[in-house]
């Protein structure tokens, strides 16, 4: 069955009252919760959570949202036997459980409103269908957890009463189950229309009725606000209580401190009397005795350190006097070096043209050689040819003798033979003159020979001196070479040893004076810890007296501030219980009126039912005439 429209849109014109967003015109528009939590946000008063709340997923904004309905809408049952949030995740029947919410979230906004006229910018219907939701709520706040009465309650037309109409037909026209309701109860509405005469006095005459004012009140309302009211007191009263049990447990603790920093004053006031009596510790005589004698060491240790500064400047000099001597002596092997290599490059060039001139003079003994070879071979040919030609020249002075003999006889040939010998003379005195030229020729290359033999000879010599004296010198300068770099590194070794021997008793000197330095350091730490614990526990007892005087100050100050707060709640709760008590006397006045009014009623009844039973009789008596 479909919900009531009136009531739907009853309910949605008391949201889009609230101008929380844009009007809406159908449940479906609050699915998305925004608008149901910015309600929520404006009836609490708390904007800020409910804006962090909107950043977060649907399943959290219903959390939220059925939570401040159970902790203020409907403090005595369960939301979930009313809302069914599980249908609205799934989509399913939204309008009917959004009717629940915004009923809900409409008797919480009723309940804590301090100005009811507001309920009067809505038109009379809006106003009747909401008067019907009010006043069902506050009959069956109780029994809510119902969740059938809500929904058939929504499901129904209202039936709220007018001013002018009868009260017996308002409850005739309610469905079976209000009407068997109202045979038991009377509605508060009713009473205030019948017997609240001060407050419609209130009204003017012609104002127009209006049923949400009507609602408001009523004694029913006001004494559920009164009960809200209260409970919130009672609420505020409790919490109070619990701090000031707080408080006053706080200051027994404060109390129980005072009182041990008053001890604590009073020891450390004996124990600087003690002291002040006593002579220095033992402890002090000690620790000045340990540091005479560590002063002592460490003077000690500074002028050994002072000494060695002075060995070590010594060495340093001397190491300056060797790199001194270490420079000049490698400018003399530099220097030693240059000339060996210069000499040693003159002996290269002095061999080379030692080298030269053997091979000039070998070559030129060869062809000397060779020419006194052909010379020699020359002679000897020439030497024969004389010997061959002296045979024939004496052949021939036979020949001549024998031919002297026969001059006579042969006349003719013996001048044949004479021009033969003339020849024969003559070619032998060109030869004798060719063998004189070339033994002249012999001679002259002996003697070139013997003078080159003697050049080369003395060359020679000169050569091998040379190189004697280039090889004394070179080997000279590789001894005193080899000597020098001795010299250089066993000086080197010497420096090096001697730093190292210092280094090593700088170190051993430097970890002593640490060692010194570090047992004074903590000998004058633990004086200072000494006179620091004596300043200490003087402050203390200093900050303990102000700290104390803070403390009382304080306490009487949170003494007196509960104390007005107590006096002050204990007014307002007297208040609050005379105000209860007045409205439980007009209650009772009320409830006595409204038992005169039942009994009149029931008068009524029975009246209506005897002429009832009489007019039914008298019609049965016509229909039988």
């Amino acid at each position: 069955m479909a919900l009531h429209s009136g009531k739907m849109e009853a309910l949605i014109c008391w949201v889009n009252s609230l101008k929380v967003d844009e009007p809406v015109e159908r449940f479906s528009q609050l699915q998305d919760l925004n608008i149901l939590l910015k309600v929520v946000g404006v009836l609490s008063g708390n904007l800020e959570e409910t804006t962090s709340v909107l950043q977060q997923n649907p399943e959290q904004r219903l959390n939220f949202l059925g939570s401040f309905l159970q902790k203020y809408c409907r403090p005595g049952s369960s939301a979930e036997n009313l809302v069914q949030w599980q249908k609205i995740l799934q989509g399913e029947n939204l309008e009917l459980e959004f009717s629940k919410v915004i009923v809900l979230l409409f008797y919480y906004s009723t309940m804590s409103s301090k100005n009811p006229k507001k309920s009067e910018d809505f038109d009379h219907k809006t106003q009747t269908e909401l008067a019907s939701i009010l006043r069902f709520v506050l009959d069956n706040e109780e029994s809510l957890c119902l969740d059938d009465k809500l929904i058939n309650f929504l499901q129904r037309k209202a039936r709220f009463p007018s001013s002018g109409d009868d009260a017996s037909g308002s409850s005739d026209a309610m469905s079976p189950y209000m009407s068997h309701r109202r045979k038991t109860e009377v509605r508060f509405l009713e009473l205030h229309r019948v017997a609240s005469s001060s407050t419609m006095k209130s009204l003017p005459a012609d104002a127009p009725s209006s049923p949400m004012i009507e609602v408001l009140h009523t004694p029913q309302f006001q004494m559920r606000r009164l009960k809200k009211q209260l409970s919130e007191v009672r609420e505020c009263r409790d919490e109070l209580e619990v701090e000031l049990a707080q408080n006053h447990k706080h200051l027994a603790e404060k109390e129980a401190q005072i009182s041990l920093l008053q001890q604590q004053i009073e020891h450390l006031r004996i124990l600087r009397e003690n002291q002040a009596e006593l002579q220095e510790p033992k402890e002090l005589e000690e620790l000045r005795e340990k540091n005479e004698s560590l002063m002592m060491r460490l003077r000690d240790t500074l002028k050994q350190c002072q000494d060695m500064k002075t060995d070590k400047k010594q060495l340093e000099r001397k190491n300056d006097q060797w790199a001194e001597e270490n420079g000049e002596l490698t400018y003399k092997v530099r220097d030693l070096s240059n000339r060996l290599a210069q000499l040693q490059e003159a002996l290269y060039e002095t061999t080379e043209e030692h080298e030269r001139s053997l091979s000039n003079w070998q070559q030129k003994q060869n062809q000397l050689e060779s020419e006194l070879s052909g010379a020699v071979g020359e002679k000897k040919y020439l030497e024969e040819h004389d010997l061959i030609l002296q045979g024939k020249i004496s052949m021939l002075e036979d020949q001549l003798k024998k031919m002297g003999e026969r001059e006579v006889q042969e006349t003719g040939d013996c001048m044949g033979d004479i021009l033969k010998l003339d020849d024969l003379k003559q070619e032998v005195a060109v030869h004798s003159t060719q063998c004189l030229s070339l033994k002249e020729q012999i001679r002259q290359l002996e003697e070139e020979k013997s003078i080159a033999e003697v050049e080369m000879e003395a060359q020679r010599s000169r050569f091998e001196s040379e190189k004697a004296q280039l090889q004394e010198i070179v080997t000279n300068l590789q001894t005193s070479l080899s000597e020098i770099t001795f010299q250089k590194e066993r000086l080197d070794n010497e420096a090096r040893a001697q730093q190292e021997h210092l280094m090593c008793q700088m170190t051993t000197l430097k970890l002593e004076i640490s060692k010194i330095k570090s047992s004074l350091m903590h000998k004058d730490k633990e004086l200072k810890d000494i006179h620091h614990k004596v300043e200490e526990e003087r402050s203390e007892k200093n900050q303990l007296l102000e700290n104390l005087k803070m403390l009382e100050e304080s306490s009487k100050k949170d003494r007196q501030e509960l104390i007005h707060q107590v006096e002050h709640l204990d007014s307002s709760l007297k208040v609050s219980e005379g105000n209860l008590v007045g409205i439980t006397q007009q209650l009772e006045s009320k409830t006595k009126e409204a038992d005169y009014l039942r009994e009149e009623q029931q008068k009524i009844i029975c009246e209506r039912d005897s002429s009832l039973s009489t007019l039914n009789e008298y019609k049965c008596k016509k229909k039988k005439k």
